[in-house]
């Protein structure tokens, strides 16, 4: 839902800020992120624990005791996590992490691009396309390789509604419309 997206939106942007306020330059939000992140694949990976922090029928009392006990693990997010709970916010944590992400991403320059693949790629191949994608977009990508089995060669790079497609498919019918025209 929009309006789930647009508050996702604000809770990563406020943590964002609040995480430059505190200092310790691009590094805090880094780790901020790491540890969203190491959260949001706890829930991702057991059922139960996902299921206890979005349940209305848990109090916020029980959810915040639990965080308290894992502090340790979280102790740069864990104010943040409270609050969601507190805030009946949960239910969007993902939509929050990967907003953030974004954010913690345009203040390093940096851009992470879903690249797929026939198949393995070189680290010399990686890194031309690394330097195709960083003049095209002027950011430097991250790269998470996909195997297409579907493409017969070249790659097909998307980030952040943004699409770059070298595929040979892509090459051929550029070909072919040259031809028929």
């Amino acid at each position: 839902m929009l309006h789930d997206q647009v508050a996702a939106r604000r809770y990563a942007l406020s943590l964002f800020q609040l995480c430059h306020s505190e200092g310790g330059g691009q590094t805090k939000p880094q780790r901020t992120l790491e540890e969203l992140k190491v959260f949001q694949k706890t829930m991702e990976k057991d059922n139960l624990i996902h299921k206890f922090f979005l349940n209305p029928t848990i109090s916020k009392e029980d959810k915040k005791e639990t965080l308290q006990e894992v502090s340790s693990k979280l102790p740069g997010t864990l104010k943040f996590l409270i609050l969601l709970v507190d805030a009946d916010r949960m239910s969007i944590f993902k939509e929050i992490v990967a907003e953030f992400e974004k954010a913690v991403e345009e203040s390093s320059g940096e851009l992470t691009v879903e690249l797929q693949v026939a198949q393995d790629l070189s680290e010399q191949k990686l890194q031309e396309i690394k330097n195709v994608l960083e003049n095209q977009w002027k950011r430097k990508p991250k790269l998470k390789l996909v195997k297409n089995p579907h493409l017969l060669g070249g790659f097909v790079a998307t980030a952040s509604g943004k699409s770059f497609d070298a595929s040979l498919q892509s090459q051929l019918a550029q070909m072919e419309q040259a031809l028929s025209s």
